[in-house]
């Protein structure tokens, strides 16, 4: 590592002449300068700790796992594990980038070398480099191994039965506390030891066989055993970082392939939300109970007109489609009349004011956590992907259904509520003759108070101040709105016709809804005008009789636009009645033929 504190650990320098038999340089000619092959190995030299805070005790390997902290989730999902995959990835990367350094500039090079060829020859250089390449004959002690022991053995799990615990050489000591050593199924700390010695003493014992297979180090050559020991010891790096991912993958699946036996199937969020509904109706009383958001649009004493759900929605992988989990539960408040009457928007002149009964839900949904954030920077190619988390299917949708019966109508509009009374509708439809109708839910979380305090405490007052007004404006618009305005009785009033006059005339109601919507024709021409005290039967004729005056009206419309379409394309086309009658049906001026025909008889008439 670069720097003014720069401490080097082992270098030598070296050169070889290059035999060639051509007249050019088999290299170009110059100083080739190579960029530092780097890795920070900070989170690596954190681990290591002296004990108690003695200055000249010997160092000892301390890795913990806290269970306690809020990211933290299995063996595999916590903050530490992720810090040690990580610090393993990028010392992957480095070793990657060393061994590629080795093959292209030094044994591409060496074998070339006047001094190898005579210490080794050609064939015996390739046996050698390929011996580099081949580390898997040496021990790699990362294992995911847990050991039953029987409960006479577990007073000495702490002891350090194995051999090479104490051996020379070793930079730290691994330790544990005998209090957790004795009831855990983790390998007892002298095989731990005796693993290491066994790596040791495999990589010894392969340094030593090239030892006389290159020149010596100190006789200038461009190869020699430092660069061997080098190659086999980055590559060796490589396998251990590799093998601590695959082990921590593999305790991960461990453990989920316990948990699927136990709960017998793979829990989805789906799956996760029933459960929760089913202890919410167990925890609350009947009267405070989570229940279905499904309603029933309908009058008091009226057959309902329609109804309206808020529907789980979960992908199914395994099939490749979308299924149906049923209603939310919601804790609903009912607001019963006489109420405070509201207002919505038609435009920026005109304003609706309704009332009504007012129901007010709380929902909580349940999601399971997101998967691991990938790292920074490329992984090299043996570098395996972290696992997602075990959700089997991913989180559900709420899907806002609505449905019309038969000869029924009602309108919905979608929005929220706004300040001082006042609806703000995003959306507005007509339902009616069974008309269904499926809307998703593009639904937005906000952050929490806790998190939103921690995100502004290194902003300036100012910013303070601007950030909580803006979050107290969304809090405050954030609340989704369902507004159902059923039409029958509204156009009883608009019309000045009794009550639920309209509930058994479907053909009148139909005209009016097509005459309004379609036709856009102003309720005065419609609306009863006569006296008060007539019968209903009386108001309904006179409106009914305003309709098909209306209506009749609309026909001579037509006709009249029927005609005028008429007349314009005979004017486009004046020929095409003659082009019929002498067997051509197609647009334009008569065939040659028919026109010299036609021109014989009116020239014999005229005669």
């Amino acid at each position: 590592m670069g720097g003014p504190r720069q401490l080097r650990l082992q270098g030598r320098s070296g050169s070889a002449q290059l035999k060639t038999t051509t007249s050019a340089t088999p290299e170009p000619a110059g100083q080739v300068e190579f960029i530092p092959t780097e890795v920070p190995i900070t989170w690596l030299l954190q681990q290591v700790k002296l004990p108690g805070g003695l200055v000249g005790a010997a160092h000892v390997l301390s890795f913990k796992i806290d269970r306690d902290a809020e990211g933290c989730r299995t063996p595999r999902r916590n903050p530490q594990v992720e810090a040690a995959l990580h610090a393993a990835r990028e010392l992957c990367a480095w070793s990657k980038r060393v061994c590629q350094f080795m093959n292209q500039r030094i044994f591409s090079k060496a074998e070339r070398c006047a001094k190898v060829q005579a210490h080794t020859g050609r064939d015996g250089f390739l046996a050698l480099i390929a011996s580099t390449h081949q580390p898997s004959e040496l021990f790699v002690p990362v294992l995911p191994l847990f050991e039953a022991r029987a409960a006479e053995e577990e007073a000495d799990a702490a002891g350090g039965d194995g051999d090479g615990g104490d051996g020379d050489g070793t930079l730290v000591s691994v330790t544990a506390a005998a209090a957790e050593a004795a009831s855990t199924p983790v390998l007892r700390i002298g095989d731990i030891n005796a693993m290491l010695a066994e790596q040791r003493r495999a990589l010894e014992a392969k340094w030593a066989t090239l030892a006389d297979a290159c020149p010596p180090a100190d006789d200038g050559s461009l190869l020699s055993p430092v660069e061997l020991k080098l190659s086999i010891a980055v590559k060796h790096l490589d396998d251990c970082c590799s093998q601590l991912s695959q082990g921590v993958d593999y305790i991960e699946a461990m453990l989920k392939k316990q948990l699927l036996d136990a709960v017998g199937r793979l829990v989805t969020p789906a799956d996760f939300q029933r459960y929760m509904d089913f202890h919410g109706q167990r925890l609350f009383k009947p009267e405070y109970a989570p229940k279905p958001f499904c309603f029933a649009v309908r009058r008091p004493d009226h057959y309902p007109e329609g109804t309206l759900t808020i529907e789980h929605l979960s992908p199914d992988r395994s099939r490749g489609a979308i299924h149906t989990s049923g209603a939310i539960h919601t804790i609903c408040r009912r607001v019963a009349e006489p109420v405070a009457p509201m207002s919505f928007a038609l435009d920026a002149a005109t304003r609706v004011s309704f009332t009504g009964e007012r129901f007010v839900h709380a929902y909580v949904a349940h999601q399971f956590g997101d998967p691991p954030s990938p790292p920074p920077s490329p992984p090299p190619p043996n570098w395996r992907s972290p696992p997602a988390p075990c959700t089997g299917s991913g989180a559900s949708v709420l899907m806002l259904g609505a449905r019309a019966r038969q000869f029924s109508s009602f309108m919905l509009l979608l929005g929220r509520m706004g300040p001082a009374g006042t609806f703000e509708q995003k959306h507005a439809l007509i339902l009616q003759n069974k008309d269904a109708v499926d809307i998703p839910l593009m639904l937005e979380a906000l952050p929490s108070a806790t998190e939103f305090r921690d995100a502004i405490s290194s902003l300036s007052p100012e910013q303070q101040r601007f950030a909580k007004a803006y979050r107290a404006m969304q809090l405050e618009g954030s609340v989704f709105g369902i507004l159902v305005i059923q039409l029958k009785p509204q156009l009883e009033a608009l019309l000045k016709l009794p009550h639920d006059a309209l509930t058994k005339e479907i053909a009148l109601t139909q005209q009016l809804l097509d005459l309004f919507i379609q036709y856009q024709i102003p309720s005065d021409l419609l609306t009863y005008a006569g006296p008060a005290s007539a019968s209903p039967e009386e108001k309904l004729e006179a409106v009914r009789g305003h309709v098909a005056a209306i209506y009749k009206m609309v026909e001579a419309a037509k006709e009249g636009e029927l005609h005028a379409a008429r007349q314009q394309a005979m004017m486009e086309q004046p020929f095409h009645e003659y082009a019929e009658s002498f067997g051509d049906t197609s647009a334009g001026s008569p065939p040659r033929r028919n026109a010299r025909s036609i021109q014989r008889t009116a020239s014999s008439a005229s005669a």
